[in-house]
């Protein structure tokens, strides 16, 4: 099976959500303004590739794009909605 570009780059959004766990409340702002930038880069660059591939072969495989939806849902509940509960 050949790996779809719109795939592997929702993949790397997932991975700079998930490297959000790793930074410490003693992080300097700077590097969480990379992972947020990352995510944002990640999730343009799916759902370009992902539209070219849809012109190509029009049964393409969304698998990227519910990566990045998911990817956004998490964000906004980790980032956004649970801190604000506490």
């Amino acid at each position: 099976m050949k790996s779809k570009k719109s795939t592997v780059t929702a993949l790397v959004a997932l991975g700079f959500l998930g490297s959000l766990f790793f930074l410490s409340l003693a992080t300097p702002d700077f590097y969480y303004d990379v992972v947020y930038a990352g995510i944002v880069i990640s999730a343009a660059m799916t759902v370009y590739y992902w539209r070219l591939e849809r012109r190509t072969d029009a049964k393409a495989s969304p698998i990227g794009m519910w990566i990045i939806l998911a990817v956004f849902f998490l964000f906004v509940l980790l980032c956004l909605v649970l801190p604000a509960l506490g």
